[in-house]
């Protein structure tokens, strides 16, 4: 596991407690959420944590 999967893991709580609400025509981030670890990408994920920050 990496630093980048760390960043992205770190989403989860704030995500299902609803802190973090994402716009549902964020299709392409909403899918890299949804389906990681197993989706083809997780640049999305990680760049949005970086924005935040």
């Amino acid at each position: 596991m990496n630093d980048k999967d760390l960043r992205i893991m770190s989403l989860e709580p704030h995500i299902r407690n609803g802190l973090i609400l994402l716009h549902r025509n964020l299709g392409v981030l909403n899918d890299q959420l949804r389906y990681y670890p197993e989706a083809a990408y997780k640049d999305g994920p990680d760049c949005f944590i970086c924005y935040g920050h």
